[in-house]
């Protein structure tokens, strides 16, 4: 994707939004706006490798999410799980974010 030092690219590297139970490995992203931009419930992302990306991760919403052994090299935010919209139609507070547990080891 397009590397860019400001908003002007909108490219997307993954948009995967519902379902439940699922599971990605061994994914690499190189620039663009947003790496992956993630809604789901019980779904766990493994070695996945952020390169200037200006947001790595987007959670838009979910329901228990793991990330492990994540890299994130020059990407002006790593994990953004602020809220996406407005209420629903019929007037509740959009979902966002529920849990999220990130793994990896130091060193």
């Amino acid at each position: 994707m397009a590397v860019s030092t400001d908003v002007q690219t909108t490219q997307v590297g993954i948009f995967m939004e519902n379902g439940s139970g699922g599971y990605v490995e061994d994914i690499s992203f190189f620039g663009g706006q947003i790496g992956f931009y993630a809604g789901s419930q019980q779904f766990t992302a493994r070695n996945l490798q952020f390169t200037s990306c200006l947001t790595a991760i987007k959670h838009i919403w979910n329901w228990s999410f793991t990330w492990k052994d994540i890299y994130v090299y020059s990407c002006y935010i790593a994990i953004d799980c602020t809220k996406v919209g407005g209420a629903t139609p019929d007037g509740a507070p959009p979902q966002g974010t529920g849990s999220i547990t990130v793994l990896g080891e130091l060193g």
